[in-house]
């Protein structure tokens, strides 16, 4: 955790290309098992510092799923709209942002709480 007051970024932490998408309906449509059509377009591409917050393992139905969630520090977009509806594309693979955090309500940067699920299939 930073100190609080604390909204710098290191430079060097932000190694990480990350990409913000958006749903939205897709032409041709795309359609989830209930019959909704949808479609991921990407949103914001920007710069990321990419920390572990937390993952494990459970057994569920047979397989086992993995949950790993990470926290992503990225300078506040101006002009874009983050929110939990969104998802997250990083190098390593496809995140849920869990939430959307404005540090010290200040308009300096972002911290997006993200989680990944996998299974062992």
């Amino acid at each position: 955790m930073r100190p609080a007051g604390d909204i710098r970024i290191r430079a060097g932490d932000l190694r990480h290309v990350i990409t913000i998408q958006v749903l939205v309906p897709a032409s041709p449509p795309q359609y989830t098992a209930a019959g909704t059509a949808i479609g991921w377009q990407p949103y914001l591409t920007t710069r990321a510092a990419i920390q572990p917050m937390n993952s494990s393992d459970r057994l569920e139905g047979g397989l086992t799923i993995t949950e790993t969630g990470i926290v992503v520090t990225i300078y506040y977009p101006r002009g874009f709209t983050v929110t939990s509806q969104m998802r997250l594309v990083a190098p390593h693979g496809t995140y849920v942002i869990q939430g959307v955090e404005n540090i010290d309500e200040r308009d300096w940067m972002l911290e997006l709480k993200c989680l990944a699920l996998g299974t062992d299939q």
